[in-house]
């Protein structure tokens, strides 16, 4: 195994220091990279050393060590390597379970301790949420619990997560379910998935039309967009004439439709595009950060990762960098 990573042992690793991976191009190839740790003030409290790794969850983070594209472990904030990297791949951690992958490319679950406590065997997983995760095999979709049991069998062709006690299921439409496996709002819904409960309401399709219905399963407004995303912090990004606006709960244009793309709002801020530049307004509709970025993530623990074609790295809420380096492929732009 290679050298253990450096840590800069005057910085803070208190387990509830938020961590952020960065990642530091090897040579000149976009393509190759160390993955390392800083706080929120842009400190380097881990060394770049592994191949790659993801954000901090639950005190852990999967990292990959070794050459090339590495086996999966998990470190804990000093750097230790809790779990040995015996996977073929790994994700964070949600309720004490993370989704790893061995080299059948089949997935299962490792609980903080490592020990694997549902065994490889679905094509499709999820984190867990709730109590329950969706899991898939041989296309069929249904879900378990912590402790692996399949608790409504695979009935279903398609399924989301729990969010406030509903999840989204298909059987021939989308309808949701509740924590026993029974419908409580029937499936007539269309499009290809139904999104979660947030602020109440959740996104639906009928026909051509996108619009939301509350936990009753009523439509809360006419369905006549093309497109809507999630409600978050009490606005939902919704498109009207290839242009992005966002509405409040009463259906009303809160900031009006002039953005070429918008996502939900995370930590007081959404991330919206002009032309294929990227910033991030207020919930009054006012520009933050100025439109600047090729590409840009959510606002998490008040950070936000970046990219500037030449360089990427994470900016503050003033839109400051706070740590940036030369450009990198990574997989954070896949990554929720």
């Amino acid at each position: 195994m290679s050298a253990a990573p450096i840590i800069n042992m005057q910085m803070s690793t208190h387990p509830h220091t938020a961590l952020f991976p960065i990642y530091v191009r090897q040579g000149k190839s976009r393509k190759r990279s160390k993955t390392g740790y800083i706080d929120v003030d842009g400190n380097v409290l881990i060394e770049p050393h592994f191949c790659d790794g993801y954000e901090f969850r639950e005190g852990l983070a999967p990292v990959a060590v070794g050459k090339q594209w590495g086996t999966w472990g998990f470190i804990d904030q000093s750097a230790s390597l809790v779990i040995p990297p015996i996977f073929d791949s790994a994700d964070c951690f949600s309720e004490g379970r993370a989704v790893f992958r061995d080299r059948s490319g089949l997935g299962g679950y490792v609980d903080r301790h490592g020990r694997v406590v549902i065994s490889p065997r679905y094509t499709l997983l999820a984190e867990f949420s709730e109590g329950y995760a969706w899991v898939s095999r041989d296309g069929r979709y249904g879900f378990v619990d912590v402790a692996g049991e399949e608790v409504f069998g695979l009935r279903f062709e398609d399924a989301r997560n729990f969010h406030n006690g509903f999840a989204a299921v298909k059987a021939g439409r989308w309808g949701y379910i509740d924590t026993k496996g029974t419908f409580v709002i029937q499936p007539k819904f269309d499009g290809p998935m139904a999104g979660p409960f947030h602020d109440g309401r959740a996104r639906v399709r009928l026909g051509d039309g996108w619009g939301f219905i509350d936990q009753s399963g009523a439509l809360t407004m006419p369905m006549t967009f093309r497109k809507v995303l999630d409600f978050s912090e009490g606005l939902a990004p919704v498109l009207v004439n290839n242009q992005w606006g966002f509405i409040d709960s009463d259906g009303q244009f809160a900031i009006p439709p002039r953005f070429d793309a918008a996502t939900s709002f995370s930590e007081g801020l959404a991330r919206v595009g002009t032309e294929h530049i990227y910033g991030f307004i207020d919930s009054s509709g006012a520009f933050v950060i100025s439109p600047r970025f090729a590409f840009a993530k959510d606002f998490r623990n008040g950070l936000c990762w970046v990219d500037l074609k030449s360089e990427c790295g994470y900016v503050n809420r003033q839109g400051r960098f706070v740590w940036k380096g030369p450009d990198v492929e990574t997989g954070m732009a896949f990554r929720v």
